[in-house]
């Protein structure tokens, strides 16, 4: 009886050793493969318990797509309903939304969608919630580098990757035979192909005053090897600066362009090329799939390729953009919410998510077979997005963009001179970069 007694004592303990094993392994968010969807459900123990998280976004680029995986979410979860809240596609109206909303106590946000440029504001302001005890060092090496610094504000982190941005150069490969290198070439080619049937604009880029055009003409500046100082000091203006803003300005000539094109945001640029009056574009990834649509008229005739870069330069730098997912300071399940952050930026739904046109954040998805498959081109031009640049990272940066967009604006509309449109966003930066950070 003895004996039996101990060998029952001994199956016990070793069916705790191994339920504590499971559970540690499960659950320790320290595990990379804890990042997966298929892994990530949530065993609240009484499922009558319902919960309702409310995940916030713009636009309707990812609606599908953020439907289907918070549907999947649910499935594994059903306790927990996840309501999807889409505000409009201006990313102005989003900010201004969440810098109103998130303070409130009452808000029922509880994750949103951030604009990589919002971090560092939103996390001096106290609207978002520091990952740091969720997100570990361990799991953030899972993505990009650059990604991840998108979303630190003063050593902690405040957001997960969702995708990423890089512009490319889109041509016509029936009338170009090969894509321009620099932008004297680009202007060489749109001198010999201007008159090509139903061709009304040279290169086409987002000229309206708004953040388009400051990453526009930021990737003038870097591709000609200038660029900003530590804490955003203004060394902007210095020769190489000027040289690349010159150029940009060229672009804008009439002869090379059609007038309208400075009233162009992205969706604008992209209805022109797609329509077949374009010789260049300069556009985010998500182009590339509506370019490919039976309404295209350009489907099956345009290629991609690097943006160029200016005689002077060395290599061709971009705009880093792309989204990240936050927790809301004041949300009442933030256990819950990272779960659902999890689920989303998970290598099952990203997965999902760049087969319908996003950039991934995670490293891992770069060498997956069937991505490479389904989205070559993404693939090719991994460097583009590895090399692609931050804009300042600061609290105050919807201060600087302002004042870059009307001296960017005011330069290609020849009211200001390069010189002048950089001295007096040097001038601008170095009174920003004095304000003590909150």
């Amino acid at each position: 009886m003895k004996k039996e007694y101990r060998i029952l004592v001994l199956f016990i303990i070793i069916l705790l050793l191994f339920t504590s094993i499971f559970v540690y392994k499960f659950f320790n968010t320290d595990n990379p493969s804890f990042l997966t969807s298929k892994s990530v459900s949530i065993d609240k123990g009484d499922n009558s318990k319902k919960i309702t998280l409310v995940f916030s976004y713009g636009g309707s680029d990812h609606k599908e797509i953020f439907k289907r995986n918070a549907e999947l979410f649910h499935e594994a979860n059903p306790n927990i309903e996840v309501k999807l809240q889409q505000l409009s596609t201006t990313t102005d109206y989003q900010r201004s939304t969440y810098k109103s909303a998130l303070p409130l106590e009452g808000n029922n946000i509880d994750v949103f969608y951030s604009d990589t440029i919002w971090t560092s504001e939103f996390a001096s302001l106290g609207l978002t919630l520091p990952l740091d005890k969720y997100f570990t060092k361990n799991i953030q090496k899972d993505f990009t580098l650059n990604s991840i610094a998108a979303c630190v504000y003063k050593d902690s982190i405040y957001a997960v990757p969702g995708h990423i941005d890089a512009p490319f150069l889109y041509y016509r490969k029936d009338i170009i035979p090969t894509p321009p290198k620099t932008y004297e070439e680009l202007i060489a080619d749109i001198t010999t192909y201007k008159n090509s049937p139903r061709i009304k604009y040279g290169y086409i880029y987002q000229g309206y005053s708004y953040e388009g055009l400051v990453c526009n003409a930021l990737e003038f500046i870097w591709s000609n090897g200038a660029g900003f100082g530590d804490k955003n000091t203004p060394i902007i203006n210095m020769p190489a600066a000027v040289k690349g803003i010159e150029k940009f300005i060229a672009l804008a000539r009439p002869e090379l362009n059609s007038p309208d094109m400075l009233t162009f945001q992205e969706d604008d640029s992209l209805l022109a090329f797609q329509d077949g009056t374009a010789l260049f574009m300069r556009n985010w990834p998500y182009a590339y799939t509506q370019l490919n649509s039976d309404n295209s008229k350009v489907k099956g005739i345009f290629d991609i390729a690097p943006l160029p870069l200016t005689s002077d330069g060395s290599q061709s730098l971009v705009t880093l953009g792309g989204w990240n997912f936050s927790i809301s300071k004041n949300s009442k399940n933030p256990d819950i919410a990272w779960k659902f952050i999890q689920w989303m930026t998970s290598l099952d739904s990203q997965l999902k998510a760049c087969l319908a046109g996003s950039v991934p954040t995670r490293k891992a998805l770069y060498d997956n077979p069937e991505f490479l498959k389904q989205v070559p081109w993404i693939s090719n031009y991994k460097s583009v997005f590895e090399t692609a640049k931050l804009r300042p990272v600061t609290p105050y940066y919807s201060l600087i963009s302002e004042d870059m967009q009307i001296n960017f604006k005011n330069a290609i509309t020849n009211k200001i001179t390069a010189t002048k449109a950089l001295e007096n966003i040097a001038q601008n930066l170095k009174y920003i970069s004095e304000i003590p950070e909150p």
